[in-house]
This record gives structure tokens, C-alpha cells and sequence, in this order.
């Protein structure tokens, strides 16, 4: 198992404070930074939709197209992934909003992938008091 991060997401974690938990992990050889691919299938781009519209749906301040793009391309690379991949049966993206994991799981169920790709919360992979990532 490999942790593809993409490396605008590396940013992200790096503010998050969790840096130091991603370059062990790197170090031990199980997770590598990732440009991400380019969203080409139709159900790929199909995902984001989805995603983007329920976030906005459950954000009364936003609209559509005020929605973060990295949450959306989360779910459109998983199926991305999922389609292109011959290496990988199982995706799993880990996200630290909830508002996004409950609009990727919407998305993954209406497209019949909620099966194949899990959605986690962070928090639920790193322990806050020693910076550990942890699979689970």
C-alpha cells in the first residue's frame, strides 16, 4: 500500500503541522508526494460535480462555484484511480472536513463506487499527541 499525496495537498498538511508525521512516512518508503493526474473520464469529472453541488447545498455561504476545487478533485481522482489502475481494486482518500467526506461518499454511492473507495477523516489516521500516522 502507497499514500499518494498530492503535492498541493502536501501544503495543506504542512499548515496543518502534521509535516513531520508525511516525511517519516516517506523516509519508511510508504507514501510518496504525487503531481495529480489530469481528470479524464467522464465519471471521473462526474464525481466533482456531485461533490462540488453537495458541499454547496450543505454550505449556506456558498455557491457552486465558491466551493474549494481540491475537495471535488479528491473524488475525481479516486475514481480516476480506480479506472485507470490496474494495480488498485480499493481506493481510500483521507480528507479532514467532514462537510467533504459526506459529499465524496454521496458521490461515490450514486456512481455504484461505494465499495471500492473509502473515505476517512484524518484525524482518524494521525494521533494528535505524537504525530504518528497510523493505518488502520
Amino acid at each position: 500500500m502507497t499514500l499518494l499525496v498530492p503535492a498541493r495537498v502536501e501544503e495543506e498538511i504542512e499548515q496543518g503541522g502534521v509535516k513531520p508525521a508525511l516525511e517519516r512516512a516517506q523516509d519508511e518508503g510508504w507514501a510518496k508526494v504525487v503531481a495529480a493526474p489530469t481528470v479524464s473520464h467522464s465519471k471521473a469529472t462526474t464525481a466533482q460535480d456531485i461533490v462540488r453541488r453537495a458541499i454547496a447545498s450543505k454550505s449556506t455561504s456558498k455557491d457552486e462555484h465558491d466551493v474549494e476545487k481540491a475537495d471535488p478533485v479528491f473524488a475525481g481522482l479516486a475514481v480516476e484511480y480506480l479506472l485507470d489502475t490496474e494495480q488498485a481494486d480499493n481506493i481510500t482518500v483521507i480528507t479532514a472536513d467532514r462537510v467533504a467526506r459526506e459529499a465524496i461518499e454521496t458521490a461515490m454511492s450514486s456512481l455504484g463506487y461505494g465499495g471500492q473507495i473509502t473515505i476517512i477523516m484524518l484525524w482518524d489516521l494521525i494521533d494528535s499527541e505524537d504525530d504518528d500516522i497510523t493505518l488502520i
